[in-house]
């Protein structure tokens, strides 16, 4: 299977790191991985299923399955799974899980939801397929979920600053302490609790940051030569390396990372962080592109178009912003400035909101405190360059976001 090389690159014996040239090479699982024989997410006749209007807790997770008709299902802290027709504003009830949930992610290719509940992690398939796949053995507080490397696996942010990754489909084959180590891998490089993850939807490279303000950029153990595998511990237990393939954002220690968000093309990472600030990072060479004081206070949620042109963040303000990634004209005359500028194009009051998402047709989808889903259209706002040197006031949506307000 070809697969393109992303970022990292690690030298065998010292921690030395370099940028991997964008190229095409051949990347062969190790014997002990597989894919899941799952298809992807299918077109949901939703009116076979039981309306719903929302869910009766906070929304964990939110993921677009389909352009055309244009759906989306959405997990609640309720168990209840939601599929969400956007072009009538209609939700159906797809599933009900084990309530209440911790963490929830959803497949971005497969009809798959991962959660935490009662002390264990669980995997299971939505639609058209079946399967279900368990794991209560990890010793920590999972504080994050991400589907990662096709949805074949799953990462873990732990509460004791590791990543796990979870190759679920071989959880209940292990018979040896071996094979148990194959299962849920560890990345150890952080000092503080995990406090976000986003997976790469090109490549295998993923990204974790914590509540101390530092962002790595990790390739999987599967990536390198050896898949993983160094000499044989004589002693039996850690089958993996304790120092895996990474690279540390070169950014300032500051109140800590609270939200990640990657553009779906791959080429631009979003974070929000705990005293206000959204930054822009470039995945090629892993470089701050921009950095601008948005919120008062902690940023909860940030989301990054497809594109990687535009920034959403929400914040414990209660404010929406969303921002223009654009070139910085500065940075000619001052070449140790950051190369891009953030530019606002949409300032606008968001009490009760929690959770933000870009779909493919460049609007954002929210969710409320109360478990309501809204969309804000961005099509008639002003793009990039120009819209700081407009002095009309900063355009509303055409769908006003609130939940009262919402289709949904």
């Amino acid at each position: 299977m070809l697969l393109p090389l992303v970022l990292l690159a690690f030298a065998t014996g010292c921690q030395v790191y370099q940028q991997i040239s964008p190229a095409v090479d051949q990347i062969i699982e190790p014997k002990h991985l597989k894919t899941i024989d799952i298809s992807a997410w299918p077109s949901l006749n939703l009116a076979l299923f039981p309306s719903a209007k929302g869910h009766t807790g906070e929304v964990l997770a939110i993921e677009q399955i389909s352009e055309s008709p244009l759906q989306l299902v959405s997990v609640g802290s309720d168990g209840r799974v939601i599929g969400w027709d956007l072009n009538s504003g209609s939700g159906h009830l797809l599933k009900t899980l084990e309530a209440p949930l911790q963490f929830a992610t959803v497949g971005e290719r497969a009809p798959l939801i991962a959660y935490a509940t009662k002390g264990r992690l669980v995997v299971t398939c939505l639609i058209e397929c079946q399967g279900e796949w368990s794991l209560s053995r990890l010793k920590t507080r999972p504080a994050s979920l991400e589907f990662h490397d096709l949805d074949n696996s799953v990462l873990i942010g732990g509460g004791d600053g590791r990543v796990y990754r979870w190759n679920y489909a071989l959880e209940g084959s292990a018979t040896t302490v071996t094979e148990r180590e194959k299962i849920l891998e560890r990345y150890i490089a952080h000092q503080s609790p995990i406090s976000a993850l986003a997976s790469h939807s090109v490549g295998r490279a993923f990204f974790s940051a914590d509540w101390s303000g530092a962002l790595y950029g990790w390739l999987p153990y599967t990536a390198d030569d050896h898949g993983g595998e160094y000499d044989k511990n004589l002693f039996g237990g850690r089958f993996y390396g304790e120092i895996g393939t990474f690279l540390k954002a070169p950014r300032g220690q500051d109140r800590g990372i609270t939200a990640l968000g990657l553009s779906a093309n791959g080429e631009r990472l979003a974070l929000g962080s705990e005293d206000g600030y959204v930054e822009v990072w470039e995945v090629r060479g892993f470089l701050m592109g921009a950095r601008q004081a948005a919120h008062n206070g902690r940023v909860t949620s940030v989301a990054i178009s497809h594109d990687g042109q535009r920034v959403a963040s929400l914040g414990r303000d209660s404010m929406l912003f969303v921002h223009a990634v654009a070139p910085d004209p500065m940075h000619r005359i001052a070449p140790e400035a950051l190369p891009l500028t953030l530019e606002p194009i949409l300032s606008q009051p968001m009490a009760g909101a929690r959770h933000l998402r870009f779909i493919s047709n460049g609007n954002i989808i929210f969710a409320t405190a109360d478990g309501r889903l809204g969309e804000i259209s961005l099509k008639d706002l002003t793009d990039t360059t120009s819209a700081l040197r407009k002095t009309t006031p900063t355009p509303t949506p055409t769908r006003a976001p609130t939940a009262i307000d919402s289709d949904y």
